[in-house]
């Protein structure tokens, strides 16, 4: 159990190791902590401050090292995604962080992690972990 920004940002970092060169789904409401949490992940991996770390809505995709973030909330149907020419970083080696992945289901590798995102309370976050 998750209950603060703080702890959510510290589980990214202590996950991070683990999600390194491997596609991640995040799933879960607006607000559950999704960006947050991978804030943590981006941090760890390449020593940026999470506070610098903001979610790509407007731009879908940000890159870090070898580690890409992708918000897919803006994006309509795969094929939108496919035209931007970004599906081909789905298969590239870097670690890919996906907000939002069931805009873009039919692309997504069968080989990933999907870390979902639930409320439990207002202030309370839990957080399940599924290799696929």
């Amino acid at each position: 159990m998750i209950s603060s920004h703080e702890e959510m940002i510290t589980f990214g970092e202590e996950l991070a190791e683990q999600l390194r060169s491997k596609v991640v789904c995040f799933e879960g409401d607006l607000g559950a902590g999704k960006t947050t949490l991978i804030k943590g992940i981006i941090s760890k991996l390449t020593s940026v401050d999470p506070d610098s770390i903001t979610s790509p809505t407007f731009n879908i995709m940000s890159m870090y090292d070898d580690l890409l973030h992708f918000d897919c909330y803006r994006i309509k149907s795969s094929q939108e995604f496919m035209a931007m020419g970004l599906d081909d970083e789905l298969t590239s080696k870097k670690t890919i962080l996906i907000e939002w992945p069931e805009k873009i289901a039919s692309l997504l590798p069968k080989q990933r992690v999907t870390i979902r995102i639930e409320h439990v309370s207002q202030n309370a976050r839990e957080v399940v972990i599924v290799q696929n």
